[in-house]
C-alpha cells in the first residue's frame, strides 16, 4: 500500500503496560493540497510498510515545520528535545520543527518532570530515494572501513573482538551494518547461492546389504566371504562351487562402499556458524536493551527491540532452510580455503563475516551522527561517502606515498579509531605529487574539514575575514617550492568543495542561465523570500573563493541527475578554468559507486593541465599580486602632482602604475652638457666602453621618463619624456656623439640616445639627489639585482620607478 498524505494527523503516546495515556495532533504549516504520496509534508505508512522499513507510521519531513495539539490530558506537555518547542500559552500545543535531523523522533509526555508515556514520528530525508542512497553509502562505507583495518593490521592476523557491550553508540553502529547486512542483495544473493551450490564432497561410505543384491565387491570381498556370522548355504550348481569346491555357504549380509555426496563440511560449517554468530549478536543485544523494565520500554530501545526481533526471525528462518539444519559446528574456521575465498556465495559471505567483525573492532566517533537513537542521517552519510570517492579520484591523478589506513585509522590506545568525523579537520592531509613527466612537476594535498583561520599576513594561508571551513579542499602548487614558499609567492592554489545532499537541482542553488536577479537582503514582495536567502549557497561558495586567500574555485557536490551541474561557464571568472563557482552532480548508486564521477574528473584534468602551463593569465595575475604585495608599502604622496591616467604612448590603453613605469637616470657632466640636452632633445647615457661591456638593466628599454643626474648628487628640476609614441633609445657611438655637436669629451664607445621633450606635468618640481641615490639602490636591491654603490659609477646606466622618484621629490 503506498503512503497516504494525512494532515492532520494523530499518533498515539503509551505508557509502560502499553496503555494509551493521550494523543498527539500534528498538522502541516505549509499550504500545499496538491502534494500527494512521500511528497507530501505529513504521511502515514501502512504497518507492513513500516514495518518493512523499520521506520514510524507517521512520517514528517526534515526542515519541516509542524503544529501539535496534545488530545486527551490537559496536563501533560511534550518534552522539548530535537526541535520540539512548547506553545508559550501552556495549552499542550507547540511547534515541531526536526531541522536537519532524519529518522526517529522520540515524542514524550511528561507530567511536570516525569515521562508517563512515550510516542514516536519518522523525519524521512526530502530526498524521495533517500532510502536507496543510504543503503548504497552504507555498503560503500562499510567496505571501505573493513579495507582500512585490514591494511593497517599483520595481513595474517584478525582480532575477532568488540567493544560494543561497554559502549551504547558502537552498539548502534554495530547494529546498523548488521541490519544492513542482512538486507542486502548481496548477503540474500550469497545465501541462495550456497543453498542451490553448496560445496560438497564424495565419501566412500560402509553400508550393509543383502548378499543376494547387486554390489560391486572391493578389496576386502573375499574377506568377508569367511567370516563368522548369520550364513546361508550355497547351492551345489551355483557357479561359485563350481569354481571354489571348499566354498559351502556365504554370509548372509555383507559390507559395500557407495560413494555418497558428503555436506557437513569446513566451508559449510562455517557459513552457518556466520549465522548463528549473527543471530546470537542480536539475542546479545536485546538482553542487553531488555535488562529491566524501564529500558524495555525506552523510546529508542523499543524501536531497537522491534528491528533486533525481526532480524533475528529472518536469521531463524535462513538457519532452517536446506542442508543447514545438518551442519556441524565448526572445530576450526577454514580462512585459508580456496572455496570461501572464491566459490560464488562463500566468497561474499567470507566478506561480510570480515565487515560485520571489523565494525566491532573500529571506533567511529563521526557514526555516531549518522544512526544515534534511531536517526539515519543520511546528508552527513553523504560528507562521508563523498570523502571516500574524492580521495581515490585524488589518487588516481597524484601520485601518493602514504597508505589511506595511515591517515584515516588512529591506533595510539584502545580500539583502532576512524579520524573522521563531520566539522573536524583531518590533521593529516592526504599527500601527493604528479608524475614528473608532465610539463610541470606539482605538489597536492587532499584535506577534509580544513580551517582556514583569519590570518592577517598575506604571506600566510587563512582567511584575512572570518575563519572559514570547506567541507573538502584540494591544494596544488609547483614541486620545486615548499608549501610555505609557495604560499609566499602566490603559487599555492586551494580548489574547494562542499556536500549538499539536500538540494535537488543547480537551479535551486544557482537560479537558471535567464534568471536575472539580484542578490539583495530585502524581498521584492511581502510573499516573496530575499534573493540573499535563495542564493545562500551561492554567496557561501563566493566566501570561500573571496576569503580563503589563493582560492581559485569553490564548488557545490549534490546528488543530482549526472550531468545536471558541472560547471558553469558564466561562472568562470574569465575565459580560464580557474578562477572560478559551480556544481558537480555526484549522485551514490545502489552499490556504493558514484555516477557523475566523470564530469568531477574532466574538470579535476583541466585544473591540472591549466596549473601545468606557466604562460596562462591567471600565473601572470599571482605573479604580479605577489610583487605588489611582498613588502607593505605606503602609498606615496605627490602632492597636487596629476599623473595621466592613459598611457602616454597610446591613446587607449591605460596608464602604467607608478610602480611599474620606469624612469631612466642619465648624466651629466657639466652645465653646457644640460644646456644641450634640453636644447637638442637627446638625452645621453653611457652605455660602456665597447660593446661587450654593456650593462643594462631590462626595465632601461621601456622607460617612458628621463632624469638628469650630475656631479654631488644635484638632480635637474622636472623630468623629460619620450618624444616618440613608444619607448626606446638609438645607439650611437663615440664618433657619432661628437657629431651632434655634444659638448667635452666622449669617455665611452657606446650611448644610449632617448629623444625628448620636458614633461609639463612635472615643471618646477625638485628632487632631493640623496634621497634619490638611497632609492636607486633600494630600488635596485628589491629587483634581485646585485647591489650597487654610486660611489664612482654614477655614469652607468641607472633605473629606478616613477613610484620611487616620487618619493624623492622636495
Amino acid at each position: 500500500m503506498p503512503a497516504e498524505a494525512q494532515n492532520p494527523v494523530t499518533v498515539s503516546c503509551r505508557n509502560d503496560q502499553g496503555r494509551e495515556v493521550a494523543k498527539v495532533m500534528i498538522w502541516s504549516t505549509r499550504k500545499d493540497k496538491g502534494a500527494t504520496g512521500e511528497a507530501a509534508d505529513l504521511i502515514r505508512l501502512s504497518e507492513a510498510e513500516a514495518e518493512a522499513q523499520n521506520e514510524e507510521s507517521v512520517q514528517l519531513r526534515e526542515r519541516g515545520r509542524y503544529l501539535y495539539k496534545i488530545v486527551g490530558d490537559a496536563g501533560l506537555s511534550l518534552s522539548e528535545e530535537r526541535g520540539v518547542s512548547a506553545s508559550p500559552a501552556g495549552d499542550g500545543g507547540g511547534l515541531i520543527e526536526p531541522g536537519d535531523q532524519c529518522g526517529v523522533l522520540p515524542l514524550k509526555l511528561m507530567r511536570g518532570n516525569e515521562v508517563v508515556a512515550c510516542g514516536a514520528v519518522e523525519v524521512r530525508s526530502i530526498k524521495l530515494r533517500y532510502r536507496e542512497h543510504y543503503r548504497g553509502m552504507l555498503n560503500c562505507i562499510a567496505e571501505k572501513c573493513m579495507g582500512l583495518l585490514l591494511d593497517s593490521r599483520a595481513p595474517t592476523r584478525l582480532r575477532l573482538s568488540s567493544a560494543w557491550k561497554d559502549n551504547r553508540a558502537m552498539l548502534e553502529q554495530q547494529l546498523e551494518f548488521l541490519r544492513h547486512t542482512l538486507e542486502s542483495v548481496a548477503f540474500r544473493g550469497a545465501v541462495d547461492e550456497v543453498l542451490r551450490n553448496p560445496h560438497r564432497l564424495l565419501e566412500n561410505e560402509a553400508q550393509e546389504q543383502s548378499i543376494s543384491r547387486p554390489f560391486k565387491p572391493g578389496r576386502d570381498f573375499v574377506r568377508q566371504l569367511g567370516k563368522a556370522g548369520d550364513r546361508i548355504a550355497l547351492p551345489e550348481g551355483h557357479p561359485l562351487r563350481a569354481m571354489h569346491p571348499a566354498l559351502t555357504s556365504l554370509p548372509v549380509r555383507i559390507q559395500v562402499m557407495k560413494r555418497t555426496d558428503f555436506l557437513d563440511t569446513g566451508e559449510n560449517r562455517f557459513v552457518k556458524m556466520v549465522l548463528v554468530e549473527f543471530r546470537d549478536f542480536l539475542a546479545e543485544v536485546a538482553g542487553m536493551l531488555g535488562r529491566d523494565a524501564t529500558d524495555a520500554v525506552n523510546t529508542d530501545n523499543v524501536r531497537l527491540l522491534r528491528e533486533v526481533a525481526r532480524l533475528r526471525s529472518r536469521l531463524d528462518t535462513l538457519l532452517g532452510r536446506g542442508f543447514l539444519p545438518d551442519v556441524s559446528r565448526p572445530e576450526l574456521l577454514p580462512l585459508g580455503s580456496p572455496v570461501l575465498q572464491r566459490k560464488p556465495g562463500y566468497r561474499e559471505i567470507l566478506n561480510l563475516w570480515l565487515q560485520f567483525h571489523v565494525g566491532a573492532q573500529l571506533a567511529w566517533d563521526g557514526g555516531n551522527e549518522i544512526w544515534r537513537g534511531g536517526a539515519r542521517n543520511v546528508a552527513t552519510l553523504y560528507e562521508y561517502w563523498l570523502f571516500f570517492q574524492l580521495e581515490a579520484l585524488f589518487r588516481s591523478k597524484f601520485e601518493c606515498t602514504a597508505p589511506l589506513h595511515s591517515v584515516l585509522v588512529e591506533k595510539d590506545a584502545g580500539l583502532p579509531r576512524l579520524k573522521l568525523q563531520r566539522g573536524i579537520e583531518l590533521q593529516s592531509p592526504i599527500g601527493g605529487a604528479l608524475s614528473a613527466s608532465a610539463k610541470r612537476t606539482l605538489k597536492a594535498e587532499f584535506h577534509f574539514n580544513k580551517k582556514f583561520a583569519r590570518n592577517r599576513d598575506h604571506q600566510k594561508g587563512g582567511s584575512w575575514t572570518r575563519g572559514v571551513q570547506p567541507d573538502y579542499t584540494i591544494t596544488i602548487w609547483p614541486a620545486e617550492f615548499d608549501r610555505n614558499e609557495a604560499e609566499a609567492c602566490d603559487m599555492l592554489v586551494h580548489v574547494h568543495f562542499d556536500a549538499k545532499y539536500r538540494v535537488e537541482n543547480v537551479q535551486v542553488m544557482f537560479g537558471s542561465e535567464e534568471d536575472d536577479d539580484f542578490i539583495q537582503d530585502r524581498a521584492a514582495t511581502e510573499k516573496s523570500p530575499p534573493t540573499a536567502a535563495k542564493y545562500a549557497d551561492l554567496l557561501k561558495m563566493h566566501a570561500y573563493r573571496d576569503a580563503i586567500r589563493r582560492s581559485a574555485g569553490a564548488y557545490v557536490l549534490y546528488p543530482g541527475m549526472p550531468g545536471d551541474g558541472k560547471k558553469f561557464a558564466e561562472f568562470e571568472g574569465f575565459h580560464e578554468v580557474l578562477p572560478g563557482l559551480g556544481a558537480f552532480a555526484i549522485r551514490p548508486r545502489s552499490d556504493g559507486t558514484a555516477d557523475g564521477m566523470e564530469a568531477l574528473r574532466i574538470f579535476l584534468d583541466e585544473v591540472i593541465e591549466h596549473l601545468s602551463n606557466r604562460t596562462t593569465a591567471r600565473e601572470r595575475a599571482t605573479f604580479h599580486t605577489a610583487e605588489s604585495y611582498k613588502l607593505h608599502e605606503a602609498p606615496v604622496p605627490y602632492g597636487n602632482l596629476v599623473l595621466a591616467e592613459r598611457d602616454e604612448m597610446s591613446d587607449t590603453g591605460r596608464a602604467l602604475p607608478p610602480a611599474e613605469h620606469h624612469v631612466v637616470v642619465a648624466w651629466y657632466n657639466s652645465p653646457e652638457q644640460l644646456e644641450w640636452t634640453l636644447k637638442s632633445g637627446f638625452a645621453v647615457v653611457r652605455l660602456g666602453d665597447r660593446p661587450g661591456s654593456w650593462n643594462v638593466s631590462p626595465e632601461f628599454a621601456s622607460a617612458r621618463h628621463v632624469l638628469l643626474f650630475t656631479h654631488k648628487r644635484k638632480v635637474a628640476d622636472g623630468l623629460l619624456r619620450l618624444k616618440d609614441s613608444k619607448p626606446g633609445y638609438r645607439v650611437f657611438t663615440a664618433n657619432d656623439l661628437k657629431g651632434s655637436g655634444y659638448p667635452g669629451a666622449a669617455s665611452g664607445e657606446i650611448y644610449a640616445i632617448f629623444e625628448v621633450e620636458p614633461d609639463h606635468a612635472f615643471d618646477g618640481k625638485k628632487w632631493d639627489g640623496v634621497e634619490l641615490g638611497k632609492k636607486l639602490e633600494d630600488y635596485e636591491a628589491r629587483r634581485s639585482y646585485r647591489k650597487k654603490t654610486l660611489g664612482n659609477r654614477l655614469a652607468d646606466p641607472r633605473v629606478l620607478s616613477l613610484r620611487e622618484l616620487l618619493a624623492s621629490r622636495i
